[in-house]
């Protein structure tokens, strides 16, 4: 089921999120835990929203592109402030989920993964690795949504 249907007026779909909690504990790990934990906090979320979708296949994918990448937290993120950012997008990805606001969602959903701004499908990156991943689940989020 793509996030599109979840979003939509005639979705009888219920958003009782698991990704609240979990957006909640990334937040609560920014000054109190370690990058691990954090990091682990944001995959946790990322897999509770993803599997709203009902789209397994999706969610087969990121966890795939996800074991072929480095397991370094530390290149996660590069300021505070885009942790702190992070955060906030998680909320309001549960909040624009919940009132079935697609088109917003999906802008944000966009944003979050390249953690830029951006209004158009990404384009392949020039260096393969870390964003190419990214580039393939923006592609396959922009398409899904």
């Amino acid at each position: 089921m793509p996030m599109s249907y979840l979003c939509s007026a005639s979705s009888t779909v219920e958003i009782q999120a698991p990704a609240h909690p979990t957006a909640e504990r990334f937040e609560s790990l920014i000054l109190h835990g370690t990058v691990l934990e954090l990091y682990e906090a944001n995959l946790n979320f990322h897999r509770a929203f993803v599997q709203l979708s009902g789209n397994d296949e999706l969610d087969g994918i990121i966890a795939e592109l996800r074991q072929r990448t480095s397991s370094a937290p530390v290149s996660q993120w590069k300021t505070r402030a885009r942790i702190e950012q992070s955060a906030r997008e998680h909320h309001e990805m549960v909040d624009l989920l919940q009132a079935r606001d697609g088109k917003r969602l999906k802008a944000l959903v966009e944003r979050h993964i390249r953690q830029s701004v951006f209004t158009n499908p990404p384009s392949p990156p020039a260096q393969p690795g870390r964003s190419m991943m990214r580039w393939i689940v923006s592609r396959a989020m922009w398409a899904s949504l």
